[in-house]
């Protein structure tokens, strides 16, 4: 989903009549894979991520990564035209702080795209198994199907684990880093931050990766369920101007 994801950030960018010399900021840029993404694409990005313990490694890697500390954004009010985040909220839990640094950098008419899994999202993202975010708050349980899940062959991120030690580790992921939100809360905590309705793109989303994909064939009839397949699936793709 990843690299989708970058093509089609880029695409949602290479919209606007403005982007060309315009500041992007990737907001959660992690090693700054789709920081170099979108400049190997021509265009201005930076990014910034807490990185609480491997900022050292990757500052040395790229100058156009910078670090958060004490949940601020180290850049000057109103001096980035857009603000892009990529699977980075469904990591933080009051997310309020974040929302208004965002705001405070964007200049005036600046815009904000985020993908990200919601409640609604059936499919655990990082696991790569169906149900698994719902069983967070039974431990045992979220591990069993984990476990049961991985010996039948399912599940992202192997590594060469075996399924114990792999149903372990992502049981850790998501009841220590994930904390999924459903998407009435979402909409109305962006209103409420930006004072401008936020407008979500789950049709162009799934639109652009049936173009990508084995279903474009048939591509009118999944569109016909376009908003419930993306939240289902893939989560939430939302925007919203200052």
């Amino acid at each position: 989903m990843g690299k989708s994801n970058y093509i089609y950030i880029h695409k949602w960018l290479a919209q606007h009549n403005d982007i060309k010399g315009a500041k992007i900021l990737d907001f959660g840029a992690g090693s700054g894979d789709l920081v170099h993404y979108l400049r190997d694409q021509g265009l201005d990005v930076i990014g910034a991520d807490p990185y609480p313990t491997r900022y050292k490694a990757w500052e040395k890697t790229s100058p156009y990564l910078f670090q958060i500390e004490n949940h601020k954004l180290p850049f000057e009010d109103e001096s980035i035209d857009y603000v892009i985040s990529n699977q980075v909220f469904e990591h933080i839990d009051d997310y309020q702080n974040e929302l208004k640094e965002i705001k405070r950098v964007l200049k005036p008419s600046g815009k904000f795209l985020a993908l990200f899994p919601v409640l609604e999202t059936a499919y655990e993202v990082h696991s790569g198994i169906w149900g698994a975010y719902y069983l967070k708050k039974f431990p045992k349980l979220l591990y069993a199907w984990l476990y049961i899940c991985r010996l039948c062959g399912a599940g992202l991120w192997n590594d060469g684990h075996k399924p114990s030690r792999w149903a372990e580790l992502m049981s850790d992921v998501i009841i220590d880093e994930c904390h999924y939100k459903p998407i009435k809360r979402i909409k109305r905590d962006w209103l409420n931050c930006f004072g401008n309705k936020p407008q979500l793109h789950q049709k162009e989303y799934l639109e652009f990766r049936l173009t990508q994909g084995k279903f474009s064939k048939i591509k009118f009839i999944v569109l016909f369920f376009a908003y419930p397949i993306p939240l289902i699936r893939a989560g939430i793709v939302i925007s919203i101007q200052k």
